[in-house]
């Protein structure tokens, strides 16, 4: 009887450990096919961000932390050259500035 009672907890044993890794598998596919797609909807747009007709800028705390080409040319910059720069200077003066 309690070798029966072990062979059966052996095969219950298998059959969970069995079930697991095809969860695992499951899980780690949806997981590639998950990143998959956000790659794709990632460098769709960065490609959309980089041909936009008009210049875009990610600010935080009102410094430029992104860009795109167009307002690079806009402001007759090299590229890279508005990261790290405060849009103080887009204003004519600091009464404009602190108005926005």
């Amino acid at each position: 009887a309690e070798y029966m009672g072990r062979k059966r907890a052996t095969e219950e044993l298998g059959r969970l450990r069995h079930h697991l890794e095809d969860m695992v598998t499951e899980r780690t596919a949806q997981l590639q096919r998950t990143s998959e797609a956000l790659r794709a909807v990632a460098a769709e747009q960065t490609a959309l961000f980089e041909a936009a007709p008009v210049g875009i800028a990610v600010l935080c705390n009102r410094v430029v932390e992104r860009c795109n080409p167009r307002l690079e040319a806009i402001f007759g910059v090299a590229p890279g050259g508005l990261l790290g720069v405060s849009t103080r200077q887009w204003y004519l003066d600091d009464a404009g500035y602190e108005e926005m």
